[in-house]
């Protein structure tokens, strides 16, 4: 009699370990769910693989863009250069800077240019610029109450 004439016919029987421990059954269930996991993970490899070819060629392509851009622009400056001339171009003056050194924001770029034109217009209205200033941005914040805290 063979080790496997006690395993019924809905099931599959293991041979048993080389360690001589007893063989485990598997049903036909579990035999059909392992074996098409184990198609699945082969068309899963298969698609990841495509996956990866497709973001590859789109990298290539994406780059061949990117140099045929590059040569266009470059040969439509060269043309406009040889057609109209050079224009000079303006020289990058950088970030805009205060006396300290600190690179300035747009709103600070643009309160540095009026104070400079309306101190070169007429030095003695700068006080009833600030002042006005002043006043103008009082009106723009919430009003504070007697212990000094928001009424928000």
């Amino acid at each position: 009699m063979s080790e496997y004439s006690g395993c019924s016919r809905s099931s599959v029987c293991a041979p048993p370990c080389l360690t001589g421990q007893p063989s485990f059954v598997v049903h036909r269930e579990e035999f059909a769910f392992f074996k098409r996991m184990k198609e699945q993970k082969n068309v899963y490899r298969t698609r990841f693989v495509e996956l990866k070819q497709a973001k590859d060629e789109a990298k290539y392509l994406t780059q061949l863009v990117d140099n045929g851009r590059r040569r266009l622009i470059s040969g439509f400056e060269a043309w406009y250069k040889e057609r109209y001339g050079g224009a000079e171009s303006e020289p990058d003056l950088g970030p805009a800077v205060d006396e300290t050194g600190e690179v300035l924001d747009y709103g600070e770029q643009f309160d540095k240019m009026e104070m400079e034109k309306i101190t070169s217009e007429d030095p003695d209205s700068v006080s009833f610029y600030n002042a006005t200033k002043s006043v103008a941005s009082r009106k723009n914040r919430p009003a504070m109450s007697q212990k000094g805290k928001n009424k928000y």
